[in-house]
């Protein structure tokens, strides 16, 4: 289908659906909790988190941080931590200096002594082979587990092993988080001998839907044992297996929203535009686009760099107010490279320029959609 005529189709059933789908995030309820009425706005600050396990920022480094970052009116701190123990990394890779569930504890309570809500982007470091942890896929997979099951396997499964960091640690959570695990898994996914997952004969995108339903399913129940109101079924696709028809719709409709990371082929504002829109008219959900940055324009100039994002933000405006877009989190809460929103000195972090234009961006869109 040529891009004019897609257009067309998906601007046809777009309007169709409108009045429909605009403002019905706020009523999916999902484990006592509701997606919020204005928007999930968020920062990630995974330069500070899951990269440096090993040598972790001082308390006040993190306090200065969230504080910082609630100034660009976010109400939301994206922490892609690794869920494993300290006792199961590599000895070389050790979490210092804090134990590695202290670490995740002082940043959840740091960012919830804020008043902002956490977006809960997990890994097993495993099923991601990062921190010197050996690649779980192929024949050296680890099983995936069941629901029927999760509860009572101990730590012998990826489900299990989830149910049980939740049951766990009733500390690092609170009413309405955001439970985003193993974001972008259908990496490598589409071989045997590199998939996390086997493929039982009906197709890998088949066990992969059960997999993150079931996930969704012992999610709910870990948070209600411990009394926790948070939204689960949040765990981000690439946009390409979404738009392609890869996942099937069943995989959407237990979240009710269509979770993605997205940064486009070509990274115009127009690109932007028209691919959300479609991906809101094909799969009748409203989008939760939890990672995009502007990563590769490190080399433009500042004029025109100010003037790209201010093209971005205007398309992510109109997209909210059509209630195409309830969610952003942004990719580059840290300083020093070309996608930050910070500068760090001597005297702490501070908001830069590109982050002075998400945090005029952010408070529009809650007070936009906050009406």
């Amino acid at each position: 289908m040529e891009m004019k005529t897609g257009l067309a189709v998906a601007a046809a059933i777009f309007v169709f659906n409108t009045a429909v789908l605009k403002g019905a995030v706020s009523g999916q309820v999902q484990n006592g909790s509701k997606f919020p009425k204005e928007g999930l706005w968020s920062v990630d600050v995974m330069k500070y988190t899951k990269d440096v396990m090993a040598h972790q920022m001082s308390d006040e480094e993190i306090d200065q941080l969230v504080s910082v970052l609630k100034t660009m009116n976010v109400n939301c701190i994206a922490l892609s931590l690794p869920m494993d123990a300290s006792e199961d990394y590599p000895a070389s890779n050790r979490p210092a200096p804090r134990d590695a569930y202290a670490a995740t504890q002082k940043w959840a309570g740091a960012i919830h002594r804020q008043g902002l809500r956490i977006l809960w982007r997990g890994a097993w470091s495993g099923m991601e082979g990062i921190s010197g942890f050996p690649k779980l896929v192929g024949p050296a997979r680890f099983p995936a587990g069941t629901a029927a099951s999760a509860a009572t396997d101990g730590n012998s499964t990826w489900l299990s092993k989830t149910y049980q960091y939740i049951v766990n640690h009733p500390g690092f959570f609170a009413n309405g988080d955001i439970w985003a695990p193993m974001p972008e898994r259908t990496e490598n996914i589409f071989q045997d001998s590199s998939s996390f997952l086997p493929d039982p004969g009906d197709g890998t995108n088949a066990a992969y839907t059960r997999f993150f339903n079931d996930l969704k399913t012992i999610s709910d129940a870990a948070f209600a044992k411990i009394d926790r109101a948070v939204v689960t079924g949040m765990s981000t696709n690439n946009y390409t297996e979404v738009e392609s028809g890869w996942l099937p719709q069943s995989f959407f409709e237990a979240p009710g929203l269509v979770v993605i990371d997205y940064y486009g082929d070509k990274h115009t504002p127009e690109e932007m535009d028209w691919d959300l829109r479609h991906m809101y008219a094909l799969r009748h959900k409203a989008i939760f686009l939890q990672e995009w940055s502007d990563y590769w324009n490190g080399g433009m100039s500042e004029a025109d760099r100010i003037a790209y994002l201010n093209r971005i933000y205007s398309v992510m405006q109109k997209l909210v107010d059509d209630g195409v877009l309830v969610g952003f989190n942004y990719w580059g809460g840290w300083s020093d490279k070309a996608e930050s929103v910070l500068t760090h000195d001597s005297s702490g972090f501070h908001v830069n320029d590109h982050g002075r234009l998400l945090q005029k961006f952010f408070k529009a869109t809650q007070s936009s959609r906050s009406q």
